[in-house]
């Protein structure tokens, strides 16, 4: 999930992100155009279990996911191997089958069984 940075708009000189210069401010009046940008602010790393794990979480405490939100961030799901790629279906599963656990308690309790089985085995 990207999170969003904005620049910072209130000191004597700002750094421009994309052009990698300073931007200075002369009578209050900005000399950028792109005051108030925002900036895509991506993990360094997070690594598939990391995202699994935290998802698994998510999921448990009632956030939604989606079918494309998982594809995202993890592209190839095929590289992945034992329990994580255990709950890359599970979780997969889950984002797609939204309409059947609206109709179905004992479907959602038991699919919400095995993600927190699999939230524990991510864990450890």
């Amino acid at each position: 999930m990207p999170y969003s940075v904005p620049m910072l708009s209130h000191s004597a000189d700002m750094w421009e992100n994309e052009g990698g210069g300073f931007a200075s401010r002369f009578d209050g009046e900005a000399r950028n155009d792109r005051e108030g940008a925002m900036t895509q602010a991506i993990p360094v790393h997070v690594t598939p279990r990391s995202f699994l794990l935290q998802t698994l979480g998510r999921v448990l405490g009632g956030i939604e996911l989606t079918r494309t939100e998982l594809e995202a961030a993890i592209a190839h799901p095929q590289t992945l191997s034992g329990h994580e790629s255990d709950a890359w279906e599970q979780l997969s599963h889950w984002a797609d089958e939204a309409d059947v656990r609206a109709k179905d308690e004992n479907y959602t309790a038991f699919h919400l069984d095995w993600l927190r089985d699999l939230h524990s085995k991510l864990a450890t």
